[in-house]
């Protein structure tokens, strides 16, 4: 496994060569590695076991953002901005806006490579026919990215944030293949 020969190469290196090994391997992993974690730990030669070590450069985004609470601050504010857009608020006339919410919270949750809800979450079959087009797509992610500025993710973070989301396009504009 990649884990272990980055472990074997780590240990006992020079500080300089251990950063370079991490941040080399860091670079690789980057969608799933905090990379500034484990060079630090490292790097300061505080000491780091093989379990703490993958922990660190194995940080999923969810958790790099600061996991539930700020995936809870993020639907909060973010269907805010969403529900008050005069392009989008129709869509949500006849939703319950907790059950939206809660929604919204697992599938950012299972996006960004948090905890997996109970209840399985079918993006199609929730947004088909509802006459949703690219514009109203482009105005809901200029919202995200919005309010994930707003709300202190950093500017690579964000990216990352709206790439994953972005992935579920076609589910949501109908144009999956996805039969539900």
């Amino acid at each position: 496994m990649a884990f272990s020969a980055v472990w074997q190469g780590i240990r006992g290196r020079s500080t300089r060569n251990r950063l370079i090994l991490v941040g080399v391997f860091c670079d690789i992993m980057s969608d799933k590695c905090d990379a500034r974690l484990a060079m630090s730990r490292i790097a300061h030669g505080f000491p780091i076991d093989y379990c703490t070590f993958k922990r660190s450069i194995m940080q999923t985004l969810y958790d790099q953002i600061g996991g539930e609470a700020v995936i809870d601050k993020l639907i909060s504010t973010f269907y805010s901005r969403v529900l008050s857009d005069p392009m989008l608020q129709p869509f949500f006339e006849h939703t319950s806006i907790e059950k939206l919410t809660k929604m919204q919270k697992s599938f950012f949750s299972i996006a960004l490579g948090g905890p997996v809800p109970e209840t399985e979450i079918r993006l199609y079959e929730a947004h088909r026919d509802r006459g949703i087009e690219r514009r109203h797509l482009t105005r809901f992610t200029e919202h995200l990215i919005a309010t994930l500025r707003e709300i202190g993710i950093e500017e690579r973070a964000a990216i990352r944030v709206y790439e994953r989301i972005a992935t579920y396009a076609d589910e949501v504009l109908g144009d999956s293949s996805v039969d539900g």
